[in-house]
């Protein structure tokens, strides 16, 4: 029984409904206050539901009995208004709150689409409590609501409720928490929060107070006031996130128009803006009591304090840690217009930049020491020196592309960008967001898989290469100039040219220049070129830089825009082909052999290397190189025939690039001839022969008292083809026969083949031919 707009909703927002609710088969009931669903009352219809259940509620003003202090009563069930908050309020009259959970409730209890207005509670949560229990909260307004702690909503005790597209308007509390409050043990996870005109008293948190565990996902601060944390206040070992937020138009009477980290909280706050906040203490951001909060890629900016401390203030032993964080324009009417470092407190700060802060980029007093690197420093009106321990600092413009309109991305050649500092490191929160004038070296990079002689240089467009500007530019310049050393990156050109040839007689800022040529302007952000260079980089010579530089080129001659010189290097990344085959022919008189290869094709082949070892698996190094040579073929007469001998040859370039490793292995053969009288006597008959006649007989004599004997063929390229004796043999003389097959008894080709020879004391071989 329902009306049918009533109907129409639920068709519409169904799909909604039951993807909140998360229960196959469960109920639907509806709520009209004006009679056209189930009940009247809100806690009618969710007394009504069981398990999993949905509970549509129609729109209308819901106030009075059975709609306010509304209690689940440890069931999970979903209220959803299907018109939304503008169209179904929950009017408190400032006499109850709107919601209390205490009963054990989940996430999958969930309540969607209400403004809860006017909820009053002497104690916490005048919208909504939740103690020990978890619910959902989606696409809620909480107005106007009033309480101690909590003016919209209190968690306690254990909650870990989620909240979705919340808005916190006009809520109050007169001690803690304006907007919301939590307790130690709770852990609440936001996503795209509105805390607009919150105010809070005695412990501050105009927006949120919190202790526990937050996690805050893109959420906005607005226009909040409390004593301490205007904005967010944080306390009792507060852990968490706060990623994406936005800060601004905050106040406190006390420290931290945007936020204050006190009582050793230690959350993380990553790419957030604080700005135009207000404070006597630390106008954006106060830390105090031991808080150690992480920093990261924040902007604080345009933040005024009355007393200390314009944009940072670090007060009683506490170490913030901040990196990447863009510190600027913020104002004090006394010190530490950037930050204020008082009482023991210190700071581990890296890559951020202080800049056009009203009187110091940062002070310290009384004890405070913050340690400080790779930061940039610049325009603050007091001085740009830096406090505390700091090294490896630049005090330079940092070029944003436009403050008066709180635009601190920077421009395209800013020392703050990774090409435009010695540690190759983004300082501040933010890239760049516009081009400057002069285009900007971006990487001079080897050109990979090449022969060298070649870089690839990017680069970033001038300003004025865009349709319709006031300067026309026709293209880029390529300057080469071959130093011994790296250019260095830093310096802030002028208009119309870098530092270092502004330093220059106009007329001399190109000598030692090599113009190599022209890219033509099309307005794109971004360009590359295959570059030359005069010579590469070797393991044996060490590192060629060349320096670049790039002209943004413009019809009058006289009017150009320099960028600053960068350098790189070339490398011959292309070894030459492995020298293959590698084939051996023996002496059969002094038993050495010989080692041929074919010629490199590498256009810039230097010489070949020739390596022996004893196994398959040898590394060649210097220890084993037998020779270095730029022909073909190598003897090696001091071949060991007691043991396995391998060799392996490669081609090496100018560059020093290896080729693979030809091989070639002589398999072991037996012991070295004594001396002549120990010589044997060996012969083969027929030779030449044939294997359908019958083959050969190899004859030998052994001496007394006998031994191991070994008798193998080889073919010309010195690998064994078959093993015809390896036993012990009793003196006298012996044959035995070849039928031209190898180990496996498969027929060998018609050539000349090797037969070896080793007995006890002596060794000797012979050449024979095989016919077929």
């Amino acid at each position: 029984m329902c009306r049918l707009n009533v109907c129409t909703a639920i068709a519409v927002l169904g799909l909604v409904a039951l993807a909140l609710a998360g229960s196959a088969g469960a109920a639907t009931i509806v709520v009209d206050c004006d009679g056209g669903g189930d009940f009247l009352t809100l806690q009618e219809g969710i007394d009504a539901a069981t398990e999993g259940d949905t509970v549509l509620v129609a729109p209308c003003t819901y106030t009075g009995g059975g709609n306010v202090n509304l209690d689940f009563g440890g069931v999970n069930l979903t209220l959803l208004a299907v018109a939304g908050p503008e169209s179904t309020v929950i009017d408190c009259a400032d006499t109850a709150r709107g919601f209390y959970f205490h009963s054990g409730e989940d996430t999958t209890s969930v309540v969607a689409g209400f403004t809860i207005l006017n909820g009053y509670s002497a104690d916490w949560g005048g919208g909504i409590r939740c103690d020990a229990s978890s619910p959902k909260f989606v696409d809620l307004v909480l107005t106007e609501g009033s309480a101690y702690r909590g003016g919209g909503l209190s968690c306690l005790d254990g909650s870990s409720s989620v909240l979705d597209r919340v808005t916190f308007s006009s809520n109050s509390s007169s001690h803690a928490g304006g907007g919301l409050h939590t307790g130690a043990s709770s852990s609440l996870k936001l996503r795209h929060c509105e805390f607009v005109g919150n105010t809070s008293g005695t412990w501050g948190g105009g927006a949120i107070l919190g202790s526990g565990t937050y996690v805050l996902f893109d959420c906005t601060f607005e226009r909040n006031s409390a004593d301490w944390g205007g904005g967010l206040s944080c306390r009792h070992e507060m852990d968490g996130l706060v990623s994406g937020c936005t800060f601004r138009f905050n106040k406190a009477a006390e420290g931290g128009g945007g936020a204050s980290f006190e009582e050793t909280a230690h959350p993380t706050i990553t790419n957030c803006v604080v700005y135009a906040d207000t404070a006597n203490h630390g106008g954006g951001i106060y830390f105090g009591d031991y808080a150690s909060p992480l920093l990261e890629n924040l902007a604080v900016f345009a933040n005024v304090a009355t007393g200390y401390g314009g944009g940072l203030y670090c007060n009683d032993r506490v170490i913030p840690t901040l990196h990447r964080v863009t510190i600027a324009d913020n104002s004090t009417a006394n010190t530490g217009g950037g930050i204020h470092v008082d009482h023991n407190a210190g700071a581990v700060i890296t890559n951020t930049c202080f800049a056009f802060n009203e009187a110091e980029g940062i002070f310290c007093e009384v004890g405070g020491s913050p340690l400080i690197t790779h930061c940039c420093s610049y325009g603050n009106t007091v001085t740009d020196s830096l406090c505390g321990t700091y090294h490896d600092n630049i005090f330079v413009d940092p070029e944003f592309c436009d403050r008066p309109s709180g635009n601190y991305t920077v421009r395209s050649g800013s020392p703050c960008l990774p090409y435009g500092n010695p540690w190759g490191e983004t300082i501040g929160a933010y890239g760049p967001g516009c081009f400057s004038a002069a285009p900007v070296i971006t990487s001079v990079a080897d050109v990979g898989n090449d022969q060298g002689g070649q870089v690839r240089v990017r680069w970033l467009r001038s300003l004025y290469d865009a349709p319709g500007d006031t300067v026309t530019i026709t293209g880029y310049g390529i300057y080469r100039r071959q130093d011994q050393y790296k250019a260095s990156a830093i310096g802030v050109g002028g208009a119309n040219c870098s530092a270092e040839l502004s330093s220059l007689p106009r007329g001399s800022r190109l000598d030692g220049w090599d113009y190599l040529f022209e890219v033509p302007a099309r307005g794109d952000s971004a360009y590359q070129a295959v570059v030359p260079t005069l010579c590469d980089s070797t393991e044996q010579d060490g590192i060629c830089w060349s320096v670049f530089m790039v002209s943004a080129i413009t019809p009058d001659p006289l009017v150009y825009f320099d960028s600053r010189p960068d350098s790189g290097y070339s490398v011959d990344n292309l070894e030459p082909e492995a020298p293959e085959p590698v084939r051996g022919e023996f002496d059969p008189g002094t038993g050495a052999i010989a080692l041929s290869w074919p010629r490199s094709k590498a256009p810039d082949f230097a010489y070949f290397e020739v390596h022996r070892g004893d196994g398959p698996d040898f590394l060649p190094d210097v220890g084993n190189r037998v020779a270095a040579l730029t022909d073909t073929t190598y003897v090696d007469t001091t071949l060991d025939w007691t043991a396995s001998t391998y060799y392996k040859v490669a081609a090496v370039d100018f560059g020093g690039n290896r080729s693979e490793y030809g091989s070639l292995a002589i398999v072991e053969t037996g012991v070295p001839q004594n001396d002549a009288a120990t010589a044997l006597r060996v012969q083969n008959v027929p030779n030449p022969f044939r294997p359908s006649a019958g083959g050969t007989e190899i004859q030998y004599v052994v001496r007394a008292p006998g031994g191991r004997v070994r008798v193998s063929i080889f073919d010309l390229s010195g690998h064994l083809v078959k093993r015809l004796v390896d036993q012990d043999v009793a003196d006298g003389v012996h044959t035995v026969s070849w039928d031209g097959t190898d180990e496996l008894g498969r027929p060998v080709a018609s050539g000349v083949y090797f037969y070896r020879v080793v007995a006890p004391g002596a060794a000797e071989q012979r050449k024979m031919v095989l016919l077929r």
